[in-house]
């Protein structure tokens, strides 16, 4: 009788344990980016760099926050608050991209990883002037 009752407690505490464990791991994350691709169209020959602000909104309950940023060349910097963007508030990211050296066409992408850990990917197109055109 007494091994059952052990028997018995040592279930009940490994599923909640567990489950407790699970539902903690799996925090609601809800948040969206005002736009994920930016097409900057015909750059004249004379811009050396473009800014775009992009704007991530926390819709959850639950604070997020950048743990990662990368950038696709060493044309493209990020700059952004590291704070905690609480529930409903929202964060500018700016990413600059020099285009001085750019001919023709370009993309240049920045990865951003969250608190949830997924990637988002934010991309920026345009087209450099190759000559004055009259």
């Amino acid at each position: 009788m007494v091994l059952k009752r052990i028997y018995m407690y040592t279930i009940v505490t490994l599923l909640f344990s567990t489950t407790y464990q699970t539902a903690k791991s799996k925090l609601n994350y809800d948040f969206y980016f005002n736009n994920r691709v930016v097409n900057l169209g015909i750059i004249p020959l004379n811009r050396n760099k473009t800014v775009v602000v992009y704007e991530l909104y926390n819709k959850s309950q639950n604070n997020v926050w950048i743990k990662q940023v990368k950038s696709s060349c060493g044309c493209t910097t990020v700059n952004y608050s590291k704070n905690i963007v609480k529930p409903r508030e929202r964060r500018k990211i700016y990413v600059t991209v020099s285009t001085k050296y750019k001919n023709g066409y370009f993309s240049e992408s920045v990865l951003i990883r969250l608190s949830d850990n997924t990637p988002h990917i934010l991309r920026i197109k345009g087209n450099k002037l190759s000559q004055n055109t009259d």
